[in-house]
């Protein structure tokens, strides 16, 4: 699994951090950090892991949907050690549990990453 779901806070455009601190929130994940690197949009992300996988909390590029400024990466990366919760795998599952928080979310049908994609997908939330 790697699925990436678009975000965007009601308030506006809140500080990662605080987004983050949100999702994070909700989600079984512990040992959550936040991590710079060049990679990323903004210089730096957030992460937490769970024992299945990591979830990780950015910014968005604003290339395909500029209304969602957050990104909410999904990957099944064996989990970290230690690690007690265990992630759902079904993209809708965890954009219902986001939404929960007052958080909008866009999960993409397709592959949002090809420049003809048009698009299309459900929102959960807000």
């Amino acid at each position: 699994m790697h699925t990436v779901l678009f975000l965007r806070d009601s308030a506006g455009d809140a500080p990662l951090e605080m987004v983050a601190r949100r999702v994070m929130a909700l989600l079984p994940v512990s040992d959550i950090e936040e991590r710079e690197s060049s990679n990323y949009e903004g210089g730096s992300y957030i992460v937490g892991y769970a024992a299945n996988g990591k979830v990780e909390v950015c910014r968005s590029d604003g290339a395909q949907l500029e209304n969602y400024p957050y990104w909410v990466i999904l990957t099944d990366c064996g989990g970290r050690a230690g690690a007690r919760g265990v992630l759902n795998e079904n993209p809708s599952v965890v954009a219902t549990t986001i939404a929960k928080e007052g958080l909008q979310v866009f999960v993409p049908d397709g592959d949002w990453t090809k420049v003809d994609w048009s698009p299309s997908g459900t929102t959960y939330g807000a």
